[in-house]
């Protein structure tokens, strides 16, 4: 009878310790589970991140000038989204952007992005109505020069000239026209362009105009 008891209390000890050990080992298992899951979560969100900022490329080739141009409608509002673009590896030598709604109150050190040359001119220059304004980013590898004397004052527009060692310079201009300007606007454009076009230099005029040429507006 007392072996009976003895060999009855190892066969629960045994089972007791197999049920234990299978309990460490379903923990151990859902816990690689867990962490599986988080693993699988978070390498999914990278991949997110990466299209994501694969998508701000404008598909351009690694060689050549890279040129671009965004209507921001408001730079302060959106800076962090516009630097983490500007500064994506062979994405642009030089951004031109309109409706930078900024004023004299802004500092260049608010806007400024590392590597990068700064160019503005704010629609308070041109107008007493607010919004509006144009700046351009120029990567600091490029040599060039803000050609101010084509420049109207009544024009939301930035004129550059892009030097380069082997090659005539090019120039750049970045526009912003307001909705329903007078024909007085198209006119005095028509004035940059002319004294631009003087210098005999391949151009390049990228920007926002709101005509819509279909409707005659």
């Amino acid at each position: 009878m007392e072996n009976e008891q003895y060999y009855s209390s190892i066969s629960a000890e045994k089972t007791l310790h197999l049920q234990n050990t299978t309990l460490r080992k379903n923990r151990s298992l859902n816990n690689n589970r867990k962490e599986s899951i988080k693993a699988t979560k978070y390498e999914n969100n990278e991949n997110k991140t990466t299209k994501c900022l694969e998508e701000t490329y404008f598909g351009l080739k690694k060689n050549g000038l890279k040129i671009s141009h965004l209507n921001i409608r408001g730079v302060l509002s959106k800076f962090d989204e516009m630097k983490l673009f500007i500064n994506q590896k062979n994405n642009t030598h030089i951004m031109g952007i309109c409706e930078t709604f900024l004023t004299s109150n802004t500092e260049d050190s608010f806007i400024s992005i590392k590597g990068f040359e700064l160019e503005r001119k704010d629609r308070c220059e041109t107008s007493e109505k607010k919004g509006g304004g144009v700046v351009a980013y120029v990567s600091s590898s490029l040599k060039y020069k803000r050609r101010t004397d084509l420049e109207i004052s009544s024009l939301e527009s930035i004129w550059l000239q892009i030097h380069f060692k082997n090659s005539k310079s090019l120039l750049i201009c970045f526009i912003y026209r307001p909705p329903d300007m007078p024909q007085s606007w198209i006119d005095e454009f028509e004035k940059e362009i002319e004294k631009a076009n003087e210098l005999e230099l391949e151009m390049i005029i990228m920007g926002d105009i709101n005509i819509d040429f279909t409707g005659g507006a």
